[in-house]
Protein backbone atom coordinates (compact mmCIF):
# COMPACT_ATOMS: atom_id res chain seq x y z
CA UNK A 1 0.00 0.00 0.00
CA UNK A 2 1.00 3.62 -0.38
CA UNK A 3 2.25 5.03 2.92
CA UNK A 4 2.23 8.62 4.15
CA UNK A 5 5.69 10.17 4.38
CA UNK A 6 4.77 13.54 5.89
CA UNK A 7 1.86 15.63 7.07
CA UNK A 8 1.21 19.33 6.58
CA UNK A 9 -1.72 21.35 8.01
CA UNK A 10 -4.03 23.14 5.59
CA UNK A 11 -4.40 26.88 5.86
CA UNK A 12 -8.19 26.75 5.84
CA UNK A 13 -8.45 29.35 3.08
CA UNK A 14 -6.50 31.94 5.07
CA UNK A 15 -3.79 33.99 3.45
CA UNK A 16 -0.41 32.24 3.55
CA UNK A 17 1.59 35.14 2.14
CA UNK A 18 1.42 38.60 0.64
CA UNK A 19 3.38 40.87 -1.66
CA UNK A 20 2.90 44.45 -2.82
CA UNK A 21 3.91 47.08 -5.37
CA UNK A 22 3.42 50.83 -5.58
CA UNK A 23 3.14 53.22 -8.49
CA UNK A 24 2.60 56.89 -9.27
CA UNK A 25 0.80 57.69 -12.53
CA UNK A 26 1.55 60.50 -14.98
CA UNK A 27 -1.65 62.16 -13.74
CA UNK A 28 -0.25 62.28 -10.22
CA UNK A 29 -2.31 59.50 -8.64
CA UNK A 30 -0.56 57.22 -6.18
CA UNK A 31 -1.59 53.70 -5.18
CA UNK A 32 -0.24 50.48 -3.74
CA UNK A 33 -1.61 47.07 -4.66
CA UNK A 34 -1.35 44.25 -2.10
CA UNK A 35 -1.83 40.69 -3.31
CA UNK A 36 -2.75 38.09 -0.66
CA UNK A 37 -1.92 34.51 -1.59
CA UNK A 38 -4.14 31.81 -0.07
CA UNK A 39 -3.51 28.08 0.31
CA UNK A 40 -3.69 26.48 -3.13
CA UNK A 41 -2.44 29.58 -4.91
CA UNK A 42 -5.56 31.76 -5.07
CA UNK A 43 -4.52 35.43 -5.25
CA UNK A 44 -6.69 38.32 -4.03
CA UNK A 45 -5.61 41.89 -4.89
CA UNK A 46 -6.37 44.94 -2.74
CA UNK A 47 -5.73 48.50 -3.94
CA UNK A 48 -4.73 51.11 -1.35
CA UNK A 49 -5.45 54.67 -2.46
CA UNK A 50 -2.58 57.00 -1.50
CA UNK A 51 -3.58 59.91 -3.74
CA UNK A 52 -3.71 62.20 -0.70
CA UNK A 53 0.06 61.71 -0.32
CA UNK A 54 1.08 61.97 -3.99
CA UNK A 55 2.92 65.24 -3.35
CA UNK A 56 5.39 63.34 -1.13
CA UNK A 57 6.96 61.72 -4.21
CA UNK A 58 7.37 58.27 -5.70
CA UNK A 59 7.47 55.11 -3.56
CA UNK A 60 11.07 54.28 -2.66
CA UNK A 61 10.23 51.27 -0.48
CA UNK A 62 7.05 49.14 -0.25
CA UNK A 63 6.75 46.33 2.31
CA UNK A 64 3.80 44.16 3.40
CA UNK A 65 3.21 41.48 6.05
CA UNK A 66 1.26 38.22 5.71
CA UNK A 67 -1.88 39.78 7.18
CA UNK A 68 -1.85 42.70 4.70
CA UNK A 69 -0.39 45.32 7.05
CA UNK A 70 2.07 47.44 5.09
CA UNK A 71 4.46 50.36 5.03
CA UNK A 72 5.45 52.67 2.16
CA UNK A 73 8.32 55.16 2.05
CA UNK A 74 7.59 58.12 -0.26
CA UNK A 75 10.32 60.33 -1.66
CA UNK A 76 12.85 58.79 0.71
CA UNK A 77 11.43 60.93 3.51
CA UNK A 78 7.80 60.20 4.40
CA UNK A 79 6.44 56.97 5.91
CA UNK A 80 2.89 55.82 5.19
CA UNK A 81 1.47 52.88 7.15
CA UNK A 82 -1.34 50.58 6.00
CA UNK A 83 -3.50 48.57 8.39
CA UNK A 84 -4.49 45.02 7.51
CA UNK A 85 -7.59 45.17 5.28
CA UNK A 86 -7.53 48.98 4.94
CA UNK A 87 -7.99 50.71 1.57
CA UNK A 88 -6.17 53.91 2.55
CA UNK A 89 -2.91 54.69 4.33
CA UNK A 90 -1.94 56.87 7.28
CA UNK A 91 0.97 59.32 7.43
CA UNK A 92 3.27 58.38 10.31
CA UNK A 93 4.64 61.83 11.09
CA UNK A 94 6.85 60.67 13.97
CA UNK A 95 8.73 58.28 11.65
CA UNK A 96 8.97 60.73 8.74
CA UNK A 97 11.28 63.67 8.00
CA UNK A 98 11.08 66.12 10.89
CA UNK A 99 9.97 63.49 13.41
CA UNK A 100 11.83 63.71 16.73
CA UNK A 101 12.70 60.63 18.77
CA UNK A 102 14.92 61.10 21.82
CA UNK A 103 17.83 63.30 20.63
CA UNK A 104 17.31 62.46 16.95
CA UNK A 105 15.45 64.41 14.27
CA UNK A 106 14.78 62.34 11.15
CA UNK A 107 16.22 63.69 7.90
CA UNK A 108 15.76 60.70 5.56
CA UNK A 109 13.84 57.40 5.73
CA UNK A 110 15.88 54.68 4.05
CA UNK A 111 14.50 51.18 4.73
CA UNK A 112 11.44 49.73 6.44
CA UNK A 113 10.23 46.29 7.45
CA UNK A 114 6.73 45.47 8.74
CA UNK A 115 5.41 42.57 10.82
CA UNK A 116 1.85 41.17 11.02
CA UNK A 117 -0.18 43.58 13.11
CA UNK A 118 1.83 46.57 11.91
CA UNK A 119 5.00 46.61 14.04
CA UNK A 120 7.75 48.51 12.20
CA UNK A 121 11.52 48.57 11.95
CA UNK A 122 13.00 51.60 10.12
CA UNK A 123 16.49 52.81 9.21
CA UNK A 124 16.99 56.57 8.98
CA UNK A 125 19.51 59.36 8.69
CA UNK A 126 18.88 61.67 11.64
CA UNK A 127 20.36 64.81 13.14
CA UNK A 128 21.71 64.08 16.61
CA UNK A 129 21.32 67.23 18.69
CA UNK A 130 23.83 65.98 21.28
CA UNK A 131 26.54 65.31 18.70
CA UNK A 132 25.60 68.15 16.35
CA UNK A 133 25.85 65.81 13.34
CA UNK A 134 23.77 63.57 11.08
CA UNK A 135 24.11 59.88 11.89
CA UNK A 136 22.29 56.69 10.98
CA UNK A 137 19.87 54.97 13.35
CA UNK A 138 17.66 51.91 13.60
CA UNK A 139 14.21 52.82 14.92
CA UNK A 140 11.20 50.71 15.86
CA UNK A 141 7.54 51.07 16.73
CA UNK A 142 5.43 48.31 18.23
CA UNK A 143 1.73 47.92 17.53
CA UNK A 144 -0.03 50.89 19.14
CA UNK A 145 3.18 52.10 20.80
CA UNK A 146 5.51 55.07 20.44
CA UNK A 147 8.65 54.95 18.25
CA UNK A 148 11.98 54.34 19.97
CA UNK A 149 15.67 54.02 19.12
CA UNK A 150 16.95 50.44 18.85
CA UNK A 151 20.54 51.27 17.86
CA UNK A 152 22.35 54.29 16.47
CA UNK A 153 25.78 55.15 15.12
CA UNK A 154 28.23 55.31 18.01
CA UNK A 155 26.68 52.44 19.99
CA UNK A 156 29.19 49.83 21.17
CA UNK A 157 29.51 46.65 19.06
CA UNK A 158 32.53 45.15 20.85
CA UNK A 159 33.89 46.35 24.17
CA UNK A 160 37.64 47.10 24.36
CA UNK A 161 39.79 43.99 24.68
CA UNK A 162 41.96 45.72 27.26
CA UNK A 163 42.19 49.01 29.15
CA UNK A 164 43.22 51.86 26.89
CA UNK A 165 41.81 50.32 23.71
CA UNK A 166 38.85 51.85 21.88
CA UNK A 167 35.54 50.03 21.51
CA UNK A 168 34.22 48.99 18.10
CA UNK A 169 31.18 51.16 17.39
CA UNK A 170 28.21 51.07 15.03
CA UNK A 171 28.35 53.27 11.93
CA UNK A 172 25.27 52.50 9.79
CA UNK A 173 22.35 50.14 9.20
CA UNK A 174 20.64 48.48 6.23
CA UNK A 175 17.56 46.24 6.39
CA UNK A 176 18.67 43.36 4.18
CA UNK A 177 15.52 41.23 4.38
CA UNK A 178 12.17 41.30 6.11
CA UNK A 179 9.99 38.20 5.99
CA UNK A 180 6.24 38.73 5.75
CA UNK A 181 5.76 36.74 8.98
CA UNK A 182 7.84 39.18 11.04
CA UNK A 183 11.46 38.08 10.77
CA UNK A 184 14.20 40.50 9.76
CA UNK A 185 17.89 40.61 8.80
CA UNK A 186 19.78 43.87 9.44
CA UNK A 187 23.31 44.68 8.29
CA UNK A 188 25.26 46.82 10.72
CA UNK A 189 28.44 48.54 9.53
CA UNK A 190 30.89 49.29 12.33
CA UNK A 191 34.23 50.93 12.97
CA UNK A 192 37.20 49.18 14.49
CA UNK A 193 38.31 51.63 17.13
CA UNK A 194 37.83 55.06 15.54
CA UNK A 195 39.20 54.09 12.10
CA UNK A 196 36.75 54.88 9.27
CA UNK A 197 38.27 53.57 6.03
CA UNK A 198 35.11 54.01 3.94
CA UNK A 199 34.81 51.78 0.86
CA UNK A 200 37.47 51.20 -1.80
CA UNK A 201 36.24 48.71 -4.39
CA UNK A 202 39.00 48.93 -7.01
CA UNK A 203 41.73 46.46 -7.85
CA UNK A 204 41.90 42.74 -7.11
CA UNK A 205 41.02 43.24 -3.42
CA UNK A 206 38.67 45.63 -1.70
CA UNK A 207 38.92 47.64 1.51
CA UNK A 208 35.95 48.65 3.65
CA UNK A 209 34.68 48.97 7.18
CA UNK A 210 33.64 45.67 8.79
CA UNK A 211 30.02 44.59 8.92
CA UNK A 212 27.80 42.06 10.63
CA UNK A 213 24.36 40.58 10.02
CA UNK A 214 21.81 40.70 12.83
CA UNK A 215 18.71 38.49 12.79
CA UNK A 216 15.52 38.51 14.85
CA UNK A 217 11.90 39.65 14.94
CA UNK A 218 10.55 43.04 13.91
CA UNK A 219 8.29 43.24 16.96
CA UNK A 220 11.20 42.52 19.35
CA UNK A 221 14.15 44.34 17.78
CA UNK A 222 16.15 44.77 20.98
CA UNK A 223 16.71 41.00 20.84
CA UNK A 224 18.41 41.14 17.43
CA UNK A 225 21.36 38.72 17.57
CA UNK A 226 24.55 38.54 15.53
CA UNK A 227 24.40 35.85 12.83
CA UNK A 228 27.74 36.38 11.06
CA UNK A 229 30.32 39.11 10.57
CA UNK A 230 33.03 40.01 8.13
CA UNK A 231 36.25 38.16 8.83
CA UNK A 232 34.42 34.90 9.63
CA UNK A 233 35.76 31.80 7.85
CA UNK A 234 32.85 29.89 6.26
CA UNK A 235 32.71 26.09 6.12
CA UNK A 236 32.92 24.54 2.66
CA UNK A 237 35.70 26.75 1.23
CA UNK A 238 39.31 27.11 2.31
CA UNK A 239 41.64 30.07 2.93
CA UNK A 240 39.00 32.77 2.49
CA UNK A 241 37.04 35.01 4.84
CA UNK A 242 33.87 37.04 4.41
CA UNK A 243 34.05 40.77 3.74
CA UNK A 244 30.72 42.30 2.76
CA UNK A 245 27.15 41.11 2.31
CA UNK A 246 24.80 41.36 -0.65
CA UNK A 247 21.21 40.13 -0.76
CA UNK A 248 19.70 38.03 2.02
CA UNK A 249 16.56 35.95 2.43
CA UNK A 250 14.91 34.40 5.49
CA UNK A 251 13.69 30.80 5.30
CA UNK A 252 10.78 29.38 7.29
CA UNK A 253 13.10 27.12 9.30
CA UNK A 254 15.09 30.10 10.62
CA UNK A 255 18.05 29.87 8.26
CA UNK A 256 19.31 32.91 6.37
CA UNK A 257 20.56 32.61 2.78
CA UNK A 258 22.92 35.42 1.80
CA UNK A 259 25.68 36.23 -0.66
CA UNK A 260 29.04 37.69 0.28
CA UNK A 261 32.41 38.44 -1.26
CA UNK A 262 35.81 37.36 0.02
CA UNK A 263 38.43 39.64 1.58
CA UNK A 264 41.12 37.88 -0.44
CA UNK A 265 39.40 37.92 -3.83
CA UNK A 266 37.58 41.21 -4.32
CA UNK A 267 34.34 40.68 -6.20
CA UNK A 268 34.43 36.88 -6.14
CA UNK A 269 31.98 35.43 -3.66
CA UNK A 270 29.52 32.67 -2.89
CA UNK A 271 26.07 31.90 -1.55
CA UNK A 272 25.95 30.93 2.11
CA UNK A 273 23.39 29.72 4.62
CA UNK A 274 23.58 30.34 8.34
CA UNK A 275 21.50 29.85 11.46
CA UNK A 276 21.94 31.65 14.78
CA UNK A 277 24.51 29.70 16.76
CA UNK A 278 24.92 27.16 13.96
CA UNK A 279 27.84 28.41 11.86
CA UNK A 280 28.11 29.59 8.26
CA UNK A 281 28.18 27.18 5.32
CA UNK A 282 28.87 27.72 1.62
CA UNK A 283 25.94 26.60 -0.55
Amino acid sequence: PNAATGLSPRAGGRATGAFAAGAQTLEGDLAVVVWSVAFGGAVTPRTIDLAAYASFGNPTRVEVADDGAGAVVLGGAQLITIKAGALTGEHDKLLSRGGKIADLEIQQVKDVAVAPGGALLVTVDAFDSKKGAVRQALLARGVGGAPYVVRKAGDVVDAPAKEGDLANTAQGFVIKAGSSNGGVVVEEEFLEGDADIGIKMSGPTWAMNPRRLLVGQIDNPRALAELVRTGNDPSGVENVSLQTFGDAALLADGRVIFDANYVEEGARGWLFNARSGGGVFAV
